[in-house]
């Protein structure tokens, strides 16, 4: 867990990422990155269609990379992760696993480079990943919460789980569904903004 005395570092880290945004160097450093390495590839189509279908349209997957060369010195940290528009990987990843990661990809965008500390933060939170599951989450809709009121990593997993039920469930209009399908109604109004 994080105590709020251990966080008095992110915001000289945030204010440096914002910077470094205005400067461009989150596309320098992926081109670079283009031309070092291998490994790296755009979505697929089917790739696209699967987060088209559940995000929507959204203007900056051609821009999105998928990376499984460097994953191996991360690999016993994570199965994959997020650095601006290129998810990482080691070897495979699941559809459910690029619906948790475009989310990543999605805040990088709503908010630049600083989605990093704050998903770093969220998973040393006493949270991390958990949101209560679907009962919490049908009360918290009741009670107004939205999906931006959730640590970066409980708004991912959000959506992975909205996936993974979707895919699972015999009716498509179960009501354990209505909050997971109300917060994804409110990343995509946000995402026709930007």
């Amino acid at each position: 867990m994080i105590s709020k005395n251990r966080t008095w570092w992110l915001w000289p880290v945030e204010l440096i990422l914002l910077i470094f945004d205005i400067m461009g160097l989150p596309d320098f450093i992926m081109q670079a990155r283009l031309i070092t390495r291998s490994g790296i590839r755009t979505l697929s189509d089917r790739e696209k269609q699967l987060i088209s279908d559940v995000y929507g349209e959204l203007s900056f997957l051609d821009n999105v990379w998928m990376n499984s060369s460097d994953m191996f010195k991360f690999r016993k940290f994570a199965h994959a992760f997020v650095f601006h528009d290129s998810i990482n990987f080691h070897n495979s990843i699941t559809d459910s696993v690029i619906i948790h990661e475009i989310m990543h990809v999605i805040q990088y965008h709503l908010v630049g480079s600083v989605y990093i500390t704050r998903a770093l933060k969220a998973q040393k939170s006493l949270e991390g990943y958990q949101y209560g599951g679907p009962e919490v989450l049908y009360h918290n809709m009741l009670s107004g919460k939205s999906i931006w009121q959730y640590n970066y990593e409980q708004q991912a997993q959000i959506m992975q789980d909205l996936f993974d039920m979707e895919g699972t469930m015999s009716s498509t209009t179960d009501i354990s569904l209505t909050s997971y399908r109300m917060l994804l109604n409110e990343v995509r109004a946000t995402l026709l903004n930007i």
